[in-house]
């Protein structure tokens, strides 16, 4: 009896079934491996997104939380004063005379303009933070704008006693947010009136470049203590030196001024000695330069 052995059927169409089959097992498998890594790498970016959107909320819940104590805090006293004074205008059993009325209308003008300063400076934090801070780029002229923040605020540095020295060269121009930039003049001017003792000089600079313009507001002042100055342009900052006759300061004032700044494709440069006084300089590119 002749005994024959069973051998797999190798001939061309088993064969080409068989491989068929393994290539197709490897492909689903690669698929799946693919997937894994896809679904993987999906996964991890998630996470990355969660918590960053994490972060970014407990930082707007910080940033509301300190409004809302700063708000809190530095409306309450002048509030306060408008409230007595007014309440005191208005009693009919007292009869002021009219310098004394005078002096009351001038302290409650002044705790509202306290309070209007500290609203928009909030909403102005709020609308940065947001990413909600819009500008309007235009070709203009620096100089002029210069010419006419300062003759705006003289008035104010006068009645401290305090001289605006005007050092602005005709024809300066750049692109820039005429509002905004405004806004960034009267901050450091005001800044400068503040922390400036009275007979000081305040010196406004026009600065100009082949590829940047800018201008620079120099104070007489206390300057400012070298450990301070790293956290200067930080929200809610207040420093150990103080406003020379009184006056409040919101502590948002330079985080607002270098956002602008910032915001032009500039910066803010602080030149400051104790004992002597402080610089700011602030410079924007000019387009195309």
């Amino acid at each position: 009896m002749v005994h024959h052995t069973a051998n797999p059927d190798l001939s061309g169409s088993h064969a080409e079934a068989e491989l068929a089959r393994l290539y197709g097992d490897i492909l689903e498998r690669e698929a799946e491996l693919t997937d894994r890594r896809i679904n993987d790498a999906l996964l991890k970016e998630l996470v990355r997104q969660f918590v960053g959107a994490e972060r970014q909320l407990k930082d707007l819940n910080d940033l509301k939380n300190r409004f809302l104590g700063m708000a809190a805090h530095d409306l309450r006293s002048p509030l306060t004063s408008i409230i007595g004074m007014s309440r005191m205008l208005t009693a009919a059993e007292l009869e002021l005379d009219d310098e004394t009325k005078s002096k009351f209308l001038t302290a409650i003008h002044r705790a509202s303009t306290q309070m209007l300063e500290l609203i928009n400076d909030l909403l102005d934090v709020a609308a940065i933070e947001s990413g909600h801070f819009e500008m309007t780029f235009a070709e203009d002229d620096l100089a002029a704008l210069l010419n006419e923040r300062i003759e705006l605020l003289a008035p104010t540095a006068e009645q401290k006693g305090i001289e605006l020295v005007a050092e602005v060269n005709p024809g300066t121009t750049c692109s820039f947010d005429r509002e905004r930039l405004s806004q960034v003049i009267d901050n450091l001017i005001s800044n400068a009136v503040k922390f400036s003792p009275t007979g000081a000089k305040v010196t406004i600079s026009s600065l100009a470049a082949s590829d940047s313009a800018g201008f620079a507001v120099a104070d007489q002042g206390p300057g400012i203590p070298e450990d301070e100055r790293d956290r200067l342009f930080g929200t809610f900052q207040k420093l150990s030196t103080q406003p020379t006759a009184g006056e409040k300061s919101t502590g948002l004032g330079l985080a607002i001024v270098k956002k602008i700044v910032d915001a032009h494709g500039g910066r803010i440069v602080l030149d400051s000695e104790v004992g002597k006084g402080t610089t700011f300089t602030a410079l924007l590119p000019r387009r195309g330069a």
